[in-house]
């Protein structure tokens, strides 16, 4: 009976984070054109531009650049964390990868046929890795959980 009441609110709790996400993914003004990033690490590059940036009056251009950077990281791991506790088939490290690459290049195409965001290489190399701490710190977890079991 506690396993599924833990379950039903991991659920619950993936299902507010799906929502918010796609939210912030997806509810802003639609663009004029198609703007897209092929180019890979060219949009990194620019975050590191402006966070280098010592003016005063630039402040808010780093706080965009540190934002921008560290959230695109940081988005991603409650999915790295949710993906393997939801579903036992994403515990297989592969498999996990291959389900985060799908997932960000199907928002990335999204944004950009919906106009409401932009394509960006970028995003894919950095969202990626954020789940990817999402899903390291799951497996510490359980690794830590199975050790502790066995002594």
């Amino acid at each position: 009976m506690r396993e599924k009441r833990i379950r039903r609110a991991l659920w619950l709790l993936f299902g507010t984070y799906a929502v918010l996400l796609l939210l912030l993914l997806f509810v802003r003004r639609p663009r004029a054109g198609h703007e897209y990033n092929l180019i890979p690490f060219a949009t990194i590059r620019d975050y590191f531009l402006v966070m280098r940036m010592r003016n005063p009056w630039e402040a808010s251009l780093r706080t965009y650049g540190w934002v921008n950077f560290l959230g695109n990281i940081f988005a991603f791991v409650p999915l790295g964390l949710f993906l393997p506790l939801l579903f036992r088939r994403q515990r297989n490290i592969w498999l996990f990868l291959l389900t985060v690459v799908l997932a960000v290049c199907a928002v990335e195409l999204l944004q950009l046929w919906t106009r409401r965001g932009s394509l960006d290489v970028d995003d894919l190399i950095l969202n990626v890795p954020g789940a990817c701490l999402g899903w390291l710190a799951w497996w510490l977890w359980q690794t830590k959980k199975n050790h502790g079991n066995a002594s």
